[in-house]
Parts: structure tokens; C-alpha cells; sequence
């Protein structure tokens, strides 16, 4: 008798423990979902908020934020689309001052061919770099102060810029990565009275003669690098009152040709890198006053000419024989 007593003891303990677990379970259940008071304040005090924000929103701004709300994503990505194809559009048609022909394989260009049908008045900018050409005409483009002709097949200047009477207006002119293998005395004379950087770097040059660059009074900027050049007549530079940066890096000077490199006026940086053959001469070299940037890495010296501590600020002298005492 006290056995089965003690059996139905158990059994009634069990069902309690079952049934108080249970009703904790559905009391953390529904506590999720039962506002306390603080939380109902908050969402009065939010619910509060947004009624003044919407107050001062304009229909326009209530109507957007409802299509955003209930719109798929992927119309809402097509409406941008458009909305970037409308203003892509709209600065295709606005009145444009640069033409860009780069890599269009064109061999000859010609302003009255055809090739382009826009008003060569406005034209200020134009780029024809990485094509073919071998020829050239801008007889039409009267208004232009930016040319890029570079990395492309021109061995002569192009004639017809030559041939004009007229002064030109560029400012910048870059004739790098072609096959001019010489200067025509000719070409610069009172033709870019304005022209202030010129690029002739990644040619066949050999020779820089006096009358090279004779009249380009305003010239600030003047690269030659990666040319051929051997000789530079004396004098050559000293016609530049204005030239400021000269780059003669990775080309074949002799050490006569330092001479034509002193006494540039106002000549504020200075590159001969990798000109192995004037290191002898370097030694002799005397500065000008204003020179404050020399790149001298790969000429072959020795030591550093005591004449350059003078005025020099930055030298670079990598890939030398300097000697550390």
C-alpha cells in the first residue's frame, strides 16, 4: 500500500514539475511581445517625432519615400539607370571644346576630310594619341591649346602645321613616342609664340641644333628623354628665358654637350640620368643660380662636383661610382 501511495506521489510531482515548466515557457513567450511602460513611451515619443517630421515633408518627398517603400528592387535600378543615361546624355550634347580620337587605327587625319563634322572652331583640347597617323592636317582648328599626337607613326612634323602662316595658339603640345629623327630649323619659328610645354620624349632625335627651338620664348617645360641624342649645340637653351624643366635623361650626351646645359637663366630642374658619358665633365659643371633640381643617376661620377652644393637642393645621384669616405 505505501508503494503504490509513493508511486502516485511521484507521478503527481512530475505532472507539477511538467506543468510549471510549461507555463514558465509560454509566460517568456508572450513577455516578448508585452509592452512595458517605458517601451510604450518610447513609441509615443517616436510615433510623436515622425508626425512632425511628415508635417514639414513636401507631397513630392511623401510620394517618393512610398514608391522606394513598395517598389521592387529591380525597378527602382532600371530608374536609376535611365536617370544616369538622361545626364550622360545631356553632357553629350552640350557645347564641347575637347575631341578625343585616341586608338581609332586612323593613318591620316585631314580637318576638311571629313572625319569629324563638328564645329573645329570650339575645338581648344584635342587628342589623336595612340593611332597610326602619319599624316596630318589641322588647317581648320585655329582655336586649338592642347595637341596630343603622341604614340603614333609621324617622322616628319606634320607640314601643314609648319606651312601656316598663322601663329598657332597651343599651350602644350606632345609629340612623344613617334619617329622624328631631327628638327626642322623651320618649324618653330613664329609659328607658337604661346607654346609653354613641349613633349619630344620616345623619339630617334640625335642632334639638338641652335635654331631647334629658336622663338618659343614662353616655353617652361621641355622633354626630350629617351631619344638619341649625342651633341646640343652651344647656346641652345640660353634662347629660353623661360624654360624651367628640362629632361635629357636616357640619351647618348657627350661631355661637350654639358656646356649647352650652364648658365640656362631660369632653369629650376634638370634631368641627364643614364647618360653614361658625362660623368668627366659633371666635375667642370657650374650651375645656375636658380637650378635647384639635378638628376645625375647613371652618368658615370666619381664624386659630386662641389660646385652643385652651391645652389642644388635635391640630387640624385643613383647608380654611380661615388665613393664613401
Amino acid at each position: 500500500m505505501v508503494k503504490i501511495v509513493n508511486q502516485h506521489c511521484d507521478l503527481g510531482l512530475a505532472l507539477l514539475f511538467a506543468w510549471t515548466w510549461l507555463t514558465r515557457l509560454v509566460v517568456a513567450a508572450h513577455l516578448v511581445d508585452i509592452p512595458t511602460s517605458s517601451r510604450l513611451a518610447a513609441e509615443r515619443e517616436e510615433l510623436q517625432l515622425s508626425r512632425q517630421d511628415v508635417g514639414r515633408l513636401s507631397y513630392q518627398s511623401i510620394h517618393r519615400m512610398l514608391r522606394d517603400e513598395n517598389e521592387p528592387a529591380s525597378i527602382r535600378g532600371e530608374l536609376r539607370y535611365q536617370q544616369k543615361r538622361h545626364k550622360r546624355e545631356l553632357e553629350l550634347n552640350a557645347p564641347a571644346n575637347k575631341l578625343n580620337l585616341t586608338h581609332r587605327d586612323l593613318r591620316t587625319f585631314n580637318s576638311t576630310g571629313g572625319q569629324w563634322k563638328g564645329d573645329c572652331q570650339v575645338i581648344t583640347a584635342m587628342d589623336l594619341s595612340s593611332n597610326q597617323l602619319e599624316s596630318i592636317s589641322l588647317d581648320k582648328f585655329n582655336q586649338l591649346r592642347q595637341l596630343d599626337l603622341g604614340n603614333n607613326s609621324l617622322e616628319v612634323i606634320p607640314l601643314s602645321l609648319a606651312d601656316n602662316n598663322k601663329s598657332l595658339p597651343f599651350v602644350t603640345l606632345d609629340l612623344s613616342c613617334n619617329k622624328f629623327c631631327q628638327m626642322s630649323t623651320s618649324f618653330f619659328a613664329q609659328r607658337l609664340p604661346l607654346l609653354k610645354h613641349l613633349n619630344l620624349a620616345h623619339n630617334e632625335l640625335v642632334n639638338i641644333s641652335r635654331e631647334s627651338f629658336y622663338n618659343l620664348l614662353e616655353l617652361q617645360t621641355l622633354v626630350l628623354s629617351h631619344n638619341k641624342i649625342s651633341d646640343i649645340d652651344y647656346e641652345t637653351f640660353l634662347a629660353l628665358p623661360n624654360l624651367q624643366y628640362l629632361d635629357l635623361s636616357h640619351n647618348r650626351l657627350s661631355g661637350s654637350a654639358i656646356r649647352a646645359l650652364q648658365g640656362i637663366p631660369d632653369l629650376v630642374s634638370l634631368s641627364i640620368a643614364y647618360n653614361p658619358d658625362v660623368g668627366v665633365a659633371m666635375q667642370e659643371f657650374v650651375a645656375s643660380w636658380s637650378l635647384k633640381e639635378l638628376d645625375a643617376s647613371g652618368t658615370g661620377l666619381c664624386q659630386v662636383p662641389a660646385a652643385l652644393a652651391q645652389s642644388v637642393r635635391t640630387l640624385r645621384l643613383a647608380d654611380n661610382w661615388l665613393k664613401v669616405s
